[in-house]
This record gives C-alpha cells, structure tokens and sequence, in this order.
C-alpha cells in the first residue's frame, strides 16, 4: 500500500506548480478535443440525420486512437510517439478543413460547463496543499483513499519505457488494470515533448505528472458529452441537459471521481454512449440501423476496456439491445449480431492477446467481486467461484446478498455516520462508501419516479412497438427499469457483503440515477432544478471546504481562484446557451428554416425542441 504522505520512490513526488498543471491541462483539452472533433467529421455519413448523435461518434473515435496508442507502444514506444503526432496532425487538418467552429453554438456552452465544472473541482481539491503533488493531494484532500488513481500512469509510464508490466505496482500486473485511460495519457505524453518534457524524465518528474494528472482528469470529462446526448435523445431540453450537467458536476459522487482520476466516469461515458445510440434507433428511427447497433457494441466494449465494473450494467445493454433487435427482419437482426460481434472482438482483441502472453491476466478485480479472493492468485475464475461458493451454506451465500442489499438502501450501513465534531469526516465516508448516500436527492427523485410511472402505467415495451405513444415517458422507464436490474444484478454477484460500496459498483447506472429523474422533475415543477443544485452547493462547501486529514496543510491562494474562475466560467455557460437559444429562434423564423407541421408521431416523440433544426445546419456546415 502506498504511503500517501511519502516523497522518495512513491506516486507524487516532485514540484508540480499551478502554472504548470494549467499548461497540461491545456494541452489535454485541446489534444482530446481535437480527436474527438476529428471524429466527429469523419463519422458524419453515420449521424448526418441525427446530429444530437455527433458528440458520441465522436467519443467512438477517441476510444479507439486511445486503443491504438497503448498497442503501437506495446509494440514498440517510438511507433507509438510517431503514431501520437501523425495522429494529432492529421486531426489538425480535417478540424481546419471542416470549419468545426462554425458549429460552435452545438458545443460551445457544453464544452464551457464541463471545464468550468473541472476547474471549480480542482480548486476545491487544491485549495489545501496546492499542486505540488497532483495525485496524492486529491487522495488524501477528503480522506485517505486507495492509490488506484496513480495505476494508469503507473501503467503508461511502464509502456512509454519498454519495460516488463508484471508486477508493475505492488501485487498490480499491467493486465489488472483495462488500458483504454493509459492509452490517452500516453498520446500527451508523446505530444508533451513539445513542452519541453524530456523523453527520458521519470515516471514521478513533475512535468510528467502534470501531464498524466491532466489528462486524467480530461478523460473523466468525456461522461459529459455522452451524458448531455443522453438526455436530448430521449426528449429533454437542450436547457434541461444543461441544467442537469450542472446538477451532476456539483455532487459530491461526481466532482470527487473527476479529480480522483480512476477511470470509472470515463468508463461510464462510453457505456452511456452505447445506450445513446441504441435508445435513438427505438425512439427516433422507429426502424433498425445495423449500424448505430455495430457501433453501439464498440463503444460497450470501449467501456470494459475503460474498467471492468461497467460488467454489472450487463442487464442495461442486453434489456435495450434486445429491444432495439426487435425491430429488425430475422435475417437482419442475424446479421448484425454477426457484424457487432465482430467489431467488439477486433477491439479487444488486443487486451486479450497482451494479456495472455505478455502479461498473464491474474483476474485480481474479477476474482475480488466474484469471489471474494483479494490476493491474486493462478486459480481460474470459475474455479475459485466454485471453490468459495462450495466453502458456504445456503444460509451464508443468502445472508451475503441480503447484507449487499442493506448496503445499497441503508443511509449509514456502516454505522460510522456521526452527531457533532465529527459530523464532516463521517458524510464524506459515507459519499465515498455508501450508495444511497452516494447519489443524495437521486436517491430521492427516482423513488419518485418509479412509483410514478408505474401510477402511470408507463411501460418500457411502447418505447418500441407504439408509434402513437410519446417514447419520452417510455425512455425513462427503460433507463430507469434496466438500472434496477443492474443494481439487482451487482447485488446478487457480488461475493461479499461487504465490498457492496459505491466505488465497486458501475457508475452507469449511478450517473442515470443522479441525471434522468432531475432532469424529468425540473422540466415539471418551475424552481426544482436551481434549487437542488443550490442545495447540494451548499452541502459541498460545508462538507468539502475544510482542510482534510492532513489537518495542517495551509490555505492555497491558486486553488480559491480556480474555484472563482471555474464558477465564472459556469455562469458564462448559462449565459452562452440563452444567447444561442435566442438565435436559434430568430435564425428559424427564416424562410430556410421553415418546416412543414409536425406529424402526429414527430409531437409525440418529443426530440427536444427546435434547436435540433439548428443542430442540423450545423451537421450541414461541418459537411
């Protein structure tokens, strides 16, 4: 285990300054944005007649350039720098070709939220200790976690020298960790050398860990684009996705794991981009597209590349791809399968070779929620399940689950909540431990409604076989019901009660559970959404404005000015979305823009409102 408040030999040391983490954060904006701007462009044959769908096309291709970075420097490092700049050129161009900036008012108040939602995180996490050692301050910034942070770049940096990966940290082998993060921090490693990093610097040089730390946390950002094109998909406003980000940005749940940079809400953007697209063939298209279904399996299989935990929302993907294949010919529906299948073998199968004969899979995570085993062994999984189940009676494996399920419900199942002093300490325990905890008014809001929909009678099969039906209801239902079963399922195989805390969980279903019902609430009830955020700010700057357990670290002037700008930039985001709403609706007032009347299908599937049209001049002009 590390020790988080060691220098010599361990994850943080060295001089990191502000200006510097800045510098990185720069870069790994711009590098990311690039790539995925690319992405956008050169998949627009597949979301031209949906352009709410081009942010998740584009979350595709930088998935798969982080995929090809890792295996290029698995093969050999200077392939992959090659690689990292041809790439990065390349993206260059057809960014600058297309004109992507002539779209801005699609992106532009999005992209502004989610690096003023990081900024105002980042000034929280270093308004003590500052950024002189990026990775150990936000470990220990609100209690002592686990150094899972540090094990992508731990992993990186072992790709970027060539060196054996087994046994890499402690007990960690390289294959225990899914490389798709790593991928990415090696991409700005490669373009750092432009900054001035040297090739040769050591994997705790404070340059490189700028590097790896900002593009850590770029990389947890990627929730938002599939998250927002979540929401619009299934009828909410571009104003209530908006909102709803907010909302998200400002929990504790989230805000936590974006500067806590284990790959968990990158994970979760990919798994919701793949529902993204699976839920816009159900309730838009009304007609089967092989493939958005291809592409819908990539981005899941991206998804367990970016951690394994995203396995506990298998009942999500198999209850909507089910669905969705409802819709097709026999023959059809054959053939995807086929095509998916396929896709989703040629992406993994690299982590699949590398490890099985470079360095041997230990089963280290699978074999801890399966079977309750915390030191790696060679035992195959099946075997250890079959060994450990076969060790407990009935009464125990049924007293396990039953223990899992007071986890999830139970407000304090570990009975460390507190009355006084220690009042602060404890619900941050408990934000990081506990999932009802975890998710605050979601919690709440999503009681709510279920009860109400069922009240309704709202049922996730007229999300694909009525046409008359609104599919906004219907949507929610799907989300919310496959959710359950995800949480159900997670419950019943996890080994141990336990280990059934928020962090082993999948934050697929937690991020659903935080967004749709607030989303569905403040479109329904004037003043909710503003006044939960306020709330829930007022609940952070209580519980996460004092020093951590540190206890004497002093007050860090840069950290209280990144919370200041990043708030700033969060209101100019509001402020930039009311501004194009209001042009969007002069611009459609055009003859250009003129539409025919609405069918009875298009008002009751509710796609949002009209910025779509506008959406789609954008598509037009990237063209």
């Amino acid at each position: 285990m590390v020790e988080l408040n060691s220098d010599a030999g361990r994850p943080g040391r060295g001089d990191v300054g502000d200006a510097m983490l800045l510098i990185a954060l720069a870069l790994a904006l711009g590098s990311i944005g690039v790539l995925g701007g690319a992405s956008v462009v050169l998949t627009r044959r597949w979301w031209f007649d949906a352009p709410v769908l081009a942010g998740t096309y584009g979350l595709l291709g930088v998935g798969l350039i982080a995929q090809l970075e890792w295996v290029l420097f698995w093969i050999g490092p200077l392939l992959g720098i090659a690689c990292s700049f041809v790439v990065t050129t390349a993206a260059i161009g057809v960014v600058v070709r297309a004109r992507v900036w002539r779209a801005w008012r699609s992106w532009a108040p999005t992209a502004l939220l989610a690096v003023g939602i990081v900024g105002a995180s980042l000034g929280l996490a270093l308004m003590y200790g500052g950024a002189s050692q990026p990775f150990v301050t936000v470990a220990a910034r609100f209690r002592y976690e686990p150094p899972d942070n540090v094990l992508q770049h731990l992993f990186e940096d072992a790709l970027w020298r060539g060196v054996n990966t087994t046994g890499f940290f402690e007990l960690w082998n390289g294959s225990d960790r899914p490389p798709l993060q790593s991928g990415l921090l090696l991409l700005d490693r490669s373009l750092a050398l432009l900054i001035g990093v040297p090739r040769s610097a050591q994997v705790y040089a404070p340059h490189v860990l700028a590097v790896a730390f900002a593009t850590s946390v770029v990389a947890q950002l990627l929730v938002c684009v599939t998250l927002t094109a979540l929401l619009r998909v299934i009828g909410f406003s571009r104003r209530s996705a908006h909102l709803t980000l907010l909302f998200c940005g400002v929990t504790p749940v989230f805000f936590r794991n974006i500067i806590y940079t284990w790959p968990k809400l990158m994970c979760a953007g990919f798994a919701l981009g793949c529902v993204t697209l699976l839920l816009h063939v159900l309730i838009h298209q009304r007609r089967f597209d092989s493939s958005r279904f291809v592409a819908a399996a990539v981005l899941a299989v991206l998804a367990y590349l970016g951690h394994g935990a995203v396995a506990f929302s298998a009942p999500m993907f198999l209850l909507i791809g089910i669905l969705t294949l409802r819709l097709a010919a026999r023959r059809e529906r054959v053939a995807a399968v086929a095509a998916a299948l396929l896709a989703s073998a040629a992406v993994y199968l690299p982590w699949q070779l590398y490890g099985t004969y470079r360095d041997p899979f230990s089963g280290r995570l699978m074999k801890l929620y399966f079977a309750g085993i915390r030191q790696p062994t060679n035992e195959g999984l099946l075997h250890a399940m079959v060994r450990r189940y076969d060790q407990q009676s009935v009464g125990e494996i049924v007293g396990a689950r039953w223990h899992n399920l007071g986890h999830v419900l139970n407000l304090d199942p570990s009975g460390h909540l507190a009355i006084g002093a220690q009042w602060v300490r404890s619900v941050r325990d408990q934000d990081f431990y506990d999932t009802s905890w975890a998710l605050g008014w979601g919690s709440i809001l999503s009681v709510g409604l279920v009860i109400h929909l069922l009240r309704k009678r709202t049922t996730w099969w007229t999300l694909a076989w009525s046409p008359t039906r609104g599919p906004h209801a219907s949507a929610v239902t799907v989300l919310l019901h496959s959710s359950l079963a995800s949480v159900a399922f997670w419950i019943v195989t996890l080994y141990s009660g336990r280990d059934a805390i928020v962090h082993q969980g999948s934050y697929v279903w937690i991020v659903i559970l935080l967004a749709v019902p607030f989303a569905w609430y403040s479109e329904r009830i004037t003043g909710l959404g503003e006044t939960l955020i306020a709330l829930s700010l007022v609940y952070v700057a209580v519980c996460y404005s004092e020093r951590g357990p540190t206890g004497t670290t002093p007050l860090n002037a840069s950290g209280l000015t990144m919370i200041y700008l990043g708030a700033m930039v969060v209101i100019g985001s509001f402020a930039l979305l009311r501004r194009t709403e209001s042009v969007t609706r002069h611009v459609l007032q055009g003859p250009v823009y003129e539409q025919p009347e609405p069918s009875a299908v298009a008002v009751a599937s509710n796609d949002g409102d009209e910025h779509r049209h506008a959406e789609a001049a954008g598509a037009r002009r990237l063209g």
